[in-house]
């Protein structure tokens, strides 16, 4: 089982080790960040977010036997008159955790 936190700069280094080629960079992170990833480009990226209101909404994803970050989602765009948001920035980070349903349990906790 996941459990989704908030991302903080504390979890900056973790997320960086994930990122290991630009082309990478791009697939999960699209044209928001230039390779290397970095901490300041990561400041930029959570100015505003998770507050209340706050138009998106970033996560560390925890495995709750080991409590060790094992993966990154975020929620975008958030319309909370309409309930919609954008789904975006996904990653199991951790290679051992890939292909065990992981990434389908973030994207139905993000939506809760």
């Amino acid at each position: 089982m996941i459990e989704l936190r908030h991302f903080e700069p504390a979890d900056f280094d973790q997320l960086i080790s994930w990122v290991p080629t630009p082309e990478f960079l791009l697939q999960w992170g699209g044209p928001e960040f230039r390779f290397p990833l970095d901490n300041e480009q990561l400041e930029r990226y959570i100015a505003g977010a998770n507050r209340d209101g706050a138009e998106r909404l970033i996560y560390k994803v925890v495995h709750t036997e080991t409590q060790k970050v094992i993966g990154h989602i975020s929620l975008g765009k958030i319309d909370r008159e309409h309930r919609s948001a954008r789904i975006g920035k996904v990653l199991v980070g951790e290679p051992a955790m890939r292909g065990q349903g992981i990434g389908e349990q973030m994207v139905i906790r993000s939506e809760h």
